[in-house]
């Protein structure tokens, strides 16, 4: 039997199209009593393709587990696992946040600058107070071979880039001898020794030598340690670019 309105093929004594819903009126009639073969009861006020697609739509019921089925109205999911991977992950921020502030506020140093002439310093640490230190002795690009040395008071250790300032092809020394230890007043401290340390490539240790040259525009890493007696007690250091310059004064931290 064919549909008279979407001409699809439906059995014989079809009530209803399979495909299109439309009435066919196929069927032998019902005996007097009896409800017709295959036919549905209808939903009042509805009419049959309505009936239908009304049985066709997904129960509302929740299944033993208590959560939503699917397709349910105004379904929920339960949001409990959700929200505490959130405030763990907020927690985590917050710790390393805190950790970084903590390191720029009491553990990270600061360098600071200052120019003297034809040379700029970069101070990245001052310390006083040590007893021994260790030494890389060798050739660079040698083994190195650490050594350790004693004071004969104690030690102040500032660590320290030059830059020489100069735009010519002048060569600058940044001599030890010119590098002074002040005391409480102000004074040059009388120290026992100073000398230079810079660092070496591709060892990247610091190393005695002679006094470093600078080329210009060049940076140098390099360490100036006193060997000063105990009771001089120093407050500052005064770096100078040469044995004329004035000099810029660096207060021990």
């Amino acid at each position: 039997m064919n549909c008279p309105a979407c001409n699809a093929t439906n059995p014989d004594g079809a009530q209803w199209c399979n495909q299109c819903l439309a009435p066919l009126g196929g069927g032998a009639p019902a005996s007097e009593g009896e409800p017709a073969a295959n036919v549905s009861a209808p939903i009042p006020g509805i009419t049959a393709p309505e009936a239908l697609a009304t049985a066709q739509q997904p129960s509302a019921s929740y299944p033993s587990a208590g959560f939503p089925a699917t397709g349910a109205p105004d379904a929920q999911r339960p949001s409990g696992t959700s929200n505490k991977t959130l405030i763990v992950v907020a927690a985590a921020v917050a710790v390393v946040l805190l950790g970084v502030g903590a390191f720029f506020l009491f553990g990270g140093e600061s360098a600071k600058s200052y120019s003297d002439r034809t040379m700029d310093f970069k101070v990245t640490s001052f310390k006083c107070g040590e007893k021994s230190r260790s030494v890389i002795e060798g050739n660079q690009g040698a083994v190195a071979h650490p050594r350790n040395l004693v004071a004969k008071g104690e030690f102040c250790t500032l660590q320290v880039d030059v830059t020489s300032n100069l735009t010519s092809t002048e060569v600058e020394v940044f001599s030890a001898a010119n590098q002074k230890l002040l005391g409480p007043s102000g004074e040059p401290i009388d120290v026992n020794s100073v000398e230079i340390e810079t660092i070496t490539r591709p060892n990247n240790y610091y190393q005695p030598g002679p006094d470093p040259e600078i080329e210009p525009k060049k940076v140098i890493e390099a360490k100036v340690i006193w060997d000063y007696p105990v009771e001089s007690a120093p407050t500052a250091a005064m770096l100078h670019a040469s044995q004329e310059s004035s000099g810029v004064r660096v207060p021990l931290a």
